[in-house]
């Protein structure tokens, strides 16, 4: 199974995976990981390194962050150098995209799962009043 790990900025990751969870029942292999506006880039990547190897991303890992460019984005691409072949990065992280990553993860690859969970993304954002409610 592909292990899913949420990062953003303050508790807005935790409340995806907690809201996703709801609605899905517990998730293994399925960590969110709050950073602080005041906290140090140094010690979240310490932080987020120890994570990552305690996870055992056999099967890959999925990363859902909040928005590029921010500690946690700039954080993960450091991090890729490592873990390169077993990591996958999307930004934009949103509660449909948790849920098809749930749904989708125990029978695609990690590549295959990436573009799911992009491509539900994607068709995920629409206008409800053009698409639903034309006068």
């Amino acid at each position: 199974m592909i292990n899913i790990l949420i990062i953003t900025h303050e508790d807005f990751g935790a409340t995806l995976l907690k809201t996703a969870q709801n609605i899905m029942g517990e998730q293994e292999f399925s960590v969110a990981i709050s950073v602080a506006n005041n906290e140090d880039p140094g010690t979240v990547e310490i932080r987020l390194e120890k994570i990552i190897q305690s996870l055992k991303i056999k099967n890959g890992l999925l990363i859902l962050l909040d928005l590029v460019g921010g500690t946690p984005s700039i954080i993960c691409t450091s991090l890729l150098k490592r873990f390169n072949e077993k990591v996958e990065i999307l930004s934009g992280v949103n509660l449909y995209m948790v849920l098809s990553a749930f749904t989708h993860r125990q029978k695609l690859t990690l590549l295959e799962l990436k573009e799911k969970v992009l491509s539900d993304a994607k068709a995920s954002i629409m206008d409800l009043k053009g698409n639903f409610f034309r006068v």
